[in-house]
């Protein structure tokens, strides 16, 4: 790999990017980060890494400057990366470069004026009211399957959790009287606990698919189980939603039930604040793209065609 390389090649010049590495994701674990982002900074990391070695430049940490991250985030545009994904490199290495400044390790940051790659403004997709009326009734039946997804879909979609949220609820998180379901801070990418609100229909679903009897029991139980009683995993929960919206004729990412959710509430006038609140959101980025669906939506909904305006006046 990489780091193994520039490792050998650089140690007498000073530290480099690798051979900090597990210092660097020790820091990350102490610090409480998911590990879905300790990947997303190391993955940023070795491919900075990877560049430098590639190109001939630095490897040693006091060496490496501003040109030659600029250099990296060039060479990636022309490669083909999305700006978003450029973006999110750029914002797994800044933390990095502080880091080694706090630590004495460099004594400037190459990142210090550096300005994040600007991301164009595209509204994600979203699913229709109607969508969702289909996705839900693919669901129909009596059996533990059909009860069961009907009741995690209509949750996924009345409250916008996350599918390793989802898949991480036990019997105990829900509170089937006031309608709460309670996300464990150790299951969130935010590693913020929170409690989310769901409707009345919502709690029906849930209440059939609890009533039948391979259902789980036990507090401590899994919500979500398979027919041998196994609890599924955030991965069979994906590929669950992807086969019920097949069937639904519909084309649909598991993430997108989570765009719906956040671009309907925007929609029906809730705040932004409460929006990140109840979708365990720390940075308000992520929801002004959703909020963009929603203007999007409210302006094609007020639209009056000015030529039809014309025509009334001849």
């Amino acid at each position: 790999m990489a780091q193994t390389t520039s490792k050998s090649a650089s140690l007498a010049d000073g530290p480099t990017l690798a051979s900090t590495r597990d210092y660097w994701t020790l820091h990350l674990r102490s610090e409480g980060k998911s590990e879905r982002t300790v990947a997303t900074y190391l993955r940023a990391l070795d491919r900075l890494d990877a560049f430098l070695a590639e190109r001939g430049m630095p490897l040693a940490l006091g060496a490496i400057r501003r040109e030659h991250l600029e250099a990296f985030f060039v060479a990636l545009a022309e490669r083909g990366n999305a700006p978003a994904t450029i973006s999110i490199l750029f914002r797994a290495l800044r933390p990095f470069w502080r880091w080694l400044v706090e630590e004495d390790e460099v004594e400037r940051n190459p990142m210090d004026r550096m300005r994040a790659p600007s991301v164009p403004l595209n509204p994600p997709p979203v699913l229709a009211d109607e969508d969702c009326a289909r996705l839900l009734a693919a669901c129909r039946g009596t059996d533990l399957i059909a009860r069961r997804d009907l009741a995690m879909l209509s949750l996924l979609l009345d409250t916008g959790i996350r599918r390793g949220e989802l898949a991480a609820l036990r019997l105990g998180d829900l509170n089937l009287g006031q309608h709460l379901a309670f996300i464990d801070a150790s299951t969130s990418k935010s590693r913020r606990g929170r409690a989310v609100v769901y409707g009345d229909n919502t709690a029906k679903a849930l209440m059939r698919y609890l009533r039948h009897p391979k259902a789980p029991r036990a507090e401590e139980a899994s919500l979500w189980v398979a027919r041998t009683g196994q609890p599924l995993t955030g991965n069979e929960i994906f590929h669950t939603i992807r086969r019920r919206a097949l069937q639904a004729g519909l084309k649909v990412h598991p993430h997108q039930l989570r765009h719906t959710w956040a671009s309907s509430m925007l929609a029906a006038g809730h705040s932004e604040g409460d929006v990140m609140q109840l979708g365990g959101w720390t940075d308000r980025s992520m929801l002004s793209r959703y909020g963009a669906s929603a203007a999007a939506d409210r302006a094609r909904a007020a639209y009056r065609s000015p030529i039809d305006r014309l025509a009334r006046h001849p």
